[in-house]
């Protein structure tokens, strides 16, 4: 027993696998105790459907001994030996030195044997690593391989076996002696290896440089050469002098063994392939779209909409290779999940032509060795994407995380290693709670179970990555606070929060990667590429502190102004290359460049400021359909300076006249909700609000004219529609079908009429209706939904009546021409309870009366 100090890293409550560390006070010092935490679902009622969550605690390391001796462990730094295991046996460590690095060093607990060196035990993969013994005369070739299954991190110490030699030096000459170790080590621990033999070979020191020092001494005349040579530089022939001739070392690869020859001859013949293709398959789709849609709500909702513009996959086979490339012309990622937006295009990617080139969003090739047997070989690998626009909104983010809560919570309830029951479970706990705890062998212990076996290895001779580019911009949406005694801490917080978390385009550059004859596993590269582009991003934070709204965007001001400085200096030039009339009209070109991005970066700049400011005072208010109403004015951007002050003026406007008529509709309002408390909180929010409401105007005001501005001078695209609308579900079930964009459109369209006097009504169905068909210019549209028979002038789009189902009794249908609603109660608008849709048609007659007729009798049923 241990005491606790303090955590190091909590344990998350999401469901998966995480890790939890905390520091423990021990005679030696304080210790690093990790703990692999594994959280699934357990159903523990079958018919309800009631789930619980299942905490699985495991050991973080897990060392297996699958050597034919024992060995000992001991901690980088630290003299003390961590564990002792016989051969085939596995233990845990149950902690590490707070201080020092993890890695572990290794030993063979039998006489004149040193310490290897250390093992680290965080990075998945396979190492090969030397172990000699304190004469420096005799080797042994071991692997330590860390393998990662679900929360637990196995490092398995193994003994090379013949066949299966990580590395292997091949001694081709006749006539020479080869004497290799690693580059920076002692020589005299090198490995000999006499003409025509072969041996293995490791690495002595895991953490330095791995190359290899190779000493070639002839037995005819005693000539010396050393050369300094790598293992990766994969069918490289290097040349090396050796007295009066040459001899030439080629890296290369037989099944998981890197082979380094060394021979007389410099080239081999390989058969010549055939450069003509042998057969193909190439598929295009120009359009391929993908919904997200979650059911998990009362109401079913489309959270995202993918599409893939240009989506074209090729495969081509030649003799000696296999061609796979995949392009994609634009990428388009829509936020479908509300109608209230800033950015309703959360991600997009659309390169315009250079000329007559296209230019691809996404460009991927593969180039796969067909003559390679014994492992997979890739010639080449690229991956190429164009700039990104990534504008997210905190709603989305919490729209997707809840999302994918749930999926999660659905996959693991039917994880076929987790308890499915409760009687299994209760079984379980019987068995356990009855059996002495030191019967009880837990899974990584349990040395009958097999390790997962390691992913093969594969080669990569040439790896090229392009930089990422990505322009990120975050908006978190002020809400109005609750009159309360924390009002103060409230305002604060929120103001400061959205402050601070706003961005505005800002700069994350993700470098590329070329890489050179790569041999690993998919895991092993995987982390690689993970350590890579975590290095790159923390790189990125600065300009993202940069980039916030409250200061500014400074990143955003300093890049149009150097924009503009560079066209002041490049234009001229191009032109003057050209001719002196080109060369004046790059000067005008060029300094109308300056002016026109020096301008539109201080004006965004400004308005960044003032809309922060503005943002962080609405929430004084307190008025939560405020607060909404202003988030809807400034969904409207001002294209041009005409629009910015016609806007501002709306809002200054708007602001004065909430905040005067709020002193006297507030209190009103919360006295008929809440009664007397509710007087007084709607009379302190309608005090609040005859200042906080004028001043908010004012400031978008400021906020929207210089968004005028900027756009004005701005050679900007601002098109931030989507890519289609949120598709349709049908009725009070919600159902969907293929996407019809009529329908998408109607039913954004019933939302938005009235001022969402029709947002919750479940569409049914639209008709179009032409009365008179000697005129068909004079249609309309009648839109049914559950709740409402709506009307609409099909040109403008305008609501010329309304009926509510309830309120319809029956419908006639004496006339094959026309349809007549026989409401249940009289109004001014219809005296004789009737309203008549002519239609000219039969079958849309009929199609009117069933559709209306189902409504009623499902009205009747509920």
């Amino acid at each position: 027993r241990q005491m606790c100090i303090r955590d190091r890293v909590k344990a998350t409550t999401e469901l998966g696998d995480s890790v939890m560390s905390m520091v423990t006070q021990t005679p030696n010092g304080n210790a690093l105790v990790e703990f692999g935490v594994s959280i699934g679902m357990l159903c523990v009622d079958d018919a309800r459907l009631i789930y619980t969550r299942t905490i699985r605690l495991t050991p973080r390391y897990v060392v297996v001994n699958k050597c034919d001796v024992p060995i000992e462990l001991r901690q980088l730094g630290s003299k003390v030996v961590n564990l002792r295991l016989k051969p085939a046996e596995r233990a845990s460590i149950p902690a590490l030195e707070e201080n020092k690095e993890p890695a572990l060093h290794v030993i063979l607990d039998e006489e004149n044997w040193q310490w290897s060196d250390a093992i680290p035990v965080r990075n998945v993969g396979t190492n090969g690593f030397l172990v000699a013994d304190k004469t420096g005369k005799q080797f042994r070739f071991m692997t330590a391989e860390v393998r990662q299954d679900r929360a637990i991190l196995y490092i398995i110490i193994d003994e090379q076996k013949p066949g299966k030699y990580r590395h292997l030096v091949r001694n081709e000459l006749e006539d020479a002696d080869i004497f290799v170790c690693q580059e920076g080590t002692d020589p005299n621990f090198a490995i000999q290896v006499p003409p025509g033999a072969s041996s293995p070979f490791a690495w002595l020191h895991i953490n330095k440089e791995r190359r290899l020092r190779a000493e070639i001494v002839s037995k005819k005349t005693n000539d010396r050469q050393v050369a300094v040579l790598s293992f990766d530089d994969i069918n490289q022939i290097t040349a090396i002098k050796l007295g009066a001739t040459n001899v030439f070392s080629c890296p290369s690869i037989e099944d998981v063994t890197r082979v380094l020859r060394f021979k007389r001859q410099a080239t081999e013949i390989k058969p010549a392939g055939s450069s003509l293709p042998k057969s193909s398959i190439v598929l295009g789709i120009e359009n391929f779209s993908l919904s997200l849609i979650s059911a998990a709500r009362q109401e079913r909702v489309e959270l995202a909409h993918l599409c893939l513009q240009g989506l074209v996959v090729g495969l081509i086979d030649y003799e000696e290779k296999r061609e796979f490339q995949t392009t994609i012309t634009a990428i388009s990622l829509d936020n479908t999940s509300n109608s209230d937006l800033f950015f309703p295009n959360v991600l997009r990617c659309a390169p315009e032509k250079k000329g007559d080139v296209q230019i691809f969003a996404v460009d991927v090739l593969i180039e796969l060795n067909q003559r390679a047997k014994d492992i997979p070989r890739l010639n080449y690998m690229k991956f190429e994407i164009e700039p990104l626009d990534l504008r997210v909104e905190e709603q989305f983010i919490n729209v997707v995380a809840d999302f994918t809560t749930k999926v999660k919570a659905a996959f693991a309830s039917h994880n076929p290693g987790a308890l499915t029951s409760s009687e299994q479970f209760f079984n379980i706990r019987d068995e356990l709670s009855k059996a002495p705890t030191s019967q009880i062998v837990p899974d990584w212990k349990n040395p009958v179970i097999v390790l997962k076996e390691s992913e093969g290895l594969i080669y990569i001779e040439k790896l090229n990555i392009s930089p990422v580019k990505v322009s990120l911009s975050f908006l978190r949406k002020s809400k109005a606070v609750e009159a309360n005694a924390n009002v103060l801490f409230q305002v604060f917080s929120n103001t400061l929060g959205v402050a601070i978390s706003n961005l505005d385009e800002a700069p994350v550059n993700l470098g590329g990667l070329m890489l050179d004859n790569i041999v690993d596993s998919t895991g092993g590269i995987s982390t690689k590429l993970g350590k890579h582009y975590t290095n790159e991003a923390l790189k990125s934070i600065l300009p993202l502190l940069f980039s916030i709204n409250i200061i500014g965007n400074p990143v955003g001001l300093f890049s149009n102004v150097s924009t503009g400085v560079k066209d002041l200096w490049a234009k001229p030039k191009e032109g003057f290359r050209k001719g002196p009339l080109q060369g004046g009209l790059g000067v005008v070109i060029g300094a109308s460049s300056l002016v026109r991005n020096t301008v539109s970066g201080a004006f965004n700049s400004l308005g960044k400021i003032t809309d922060s400011v503005s943002s962080g005072i609405s929430a004084l208010s307190m008025d939560q359909d405020y607060m909404e109403q202003r988030e809807r004015m400034k969904m409207q951007k001002a294209r041009d300076i005409k629009e910015g002050l016609e806007q501002g003026t709306k809002s200054v406007l708007s602001g004065f006249e909430k905040g005067f008529t709020g002193i006297f509709l507030k209190p009103i309002e919360g006295a008929s909700k809440e009664g007397v408390g509710g007087f007084l909180k709607g009379t302190f929010q309608g005090l609040t609000g005859l200042v906080v409401k004028p001043v908010t105007g004012i400031l978008d005001f400021a906020s929207k004219t210089t968004e005028g501005f900027k756009n004005t001078t701005s050679t900007k695209n601002l098109n931030d529609g989507l890519a289609r609308l949120p598709r349709a579900f049908y009725g009070v079930e919600q159902h969907y079908k293929t996407y019809i964009e009529s329908d998408a459109e109607l039913t954004v369209l019933l939302r938005r009429l009235e001022e969402g006097k029709f947002l919750r009504d479940h569409y049914v169905e639209a008709l179009s209706v032409i009365p008179d068909r000697n005129n068909p210019n004079n249609a309309f549209i009648l839109l049914i939904s559950f709740e409402h028979i709506l009307y609409l002038s099909q040109q403008d789009r305008k609501l010329l009546w309304h009926i509510p189902t309830v309120k319809i009794a029956n419908v006639d249908t004496n006339t094959p021409d026309k349809v007549t609603i026989v409401l249940t109660e009289t109004s001014k608008k219809n005296p004789d309870r009737q309203v008549v849709i002519v239609t000219r048609d039969q079958r849309v007659t009929n199609h009117i009366i069933t559709s209306i007729r189902r409504i009623l009798e499902d009205i009747q049923q509920s």
